[in-house]
């Protein structure tokens, strides 16, 4: 009989799995697109992405670490390991928020002091966005799937859940932002700056 922390590992890994491919094709795509259509923007997206793919290896460790039984280095056992990796991912996140903060602001910058950028090329990050939030949209689906047959109990897939919605919500908005963009040229306020 295979007990409930062997499944529960198993069910881990094989939604991790799943990310770790996913997340491979989104860090490739962000990075490339970024590159292909001046937008700095989607660098953003894509570095996440890649930093999604780096914590699901980290994610299978900790999955195995936290089914070890105690020792005497842990008396208590490998629990704390899963609490580390969420704060790990949290602290990463607010990173990568602070990153994307500082490059646009110094964007705003360059752009009042009268820096000119390269055109942007809007249809290559509509489709580039379209194509990460259905992948976004099925990895979350894969780790809730999964994370509901541990029976709720892999706080591991939680994260991988919540962390796969943000990454699908900000490829909608990058996405929708960009698409959004060129209707800003024809608004009255801006009519004197063409």
């Amino acid at each position: 009989m295979v007990s409930s922390s062997t499944s529960l590992t198993i069910l881990e890994k094989r939604s991790l799995k799943i990310a770790r491919f996913g997340n491979v094709i989104m860090a490739i795509a962000g990075i490339l697109t970024a590159w292909m259509a001046n937008a700095d923007a989607l660098l953003v997206d894509g570095l996440y992405s890649g930093i999604n793919f780096l914590s699901s290896l980290v994610a299978a460790r900790v999955g195995e670490s936290v089914m070890r039984p105690w020792d005497k280095t842990r008396p208590f056992g490998y629990y704390a390991d899963e609490a580390i990796y969420i704060t790990f991912r949290s602290v990463i996140l607010l990173g990568i928020l602070a990153f994307a903060v500082f490059s646009a602001i110094t964007k705003i910058i360059a752009y009042a002091s009268g820096h000119e950028f390269s055109e942007i090329i809007l249809g290559l990050i509509v489709i580039y966005s379209v194509g990460m939030t259905v992948i976004c949209g099925g990895l979350y689906y894969v780790h809730r799937y999964y994370w509901l047959k541990t029976g709720k109990k892999s706080d591991i897939l939680k994260t991988e859940q919540q962390s796969a919605l943000i990454d699908g919500v900000i490829s909608a908005a990058v996405g929708l932002a960009f698409g959004l963009a060129p209707l800003l040229k024809t608004l009255p306020c801006t009519s004197s700056y063409r």
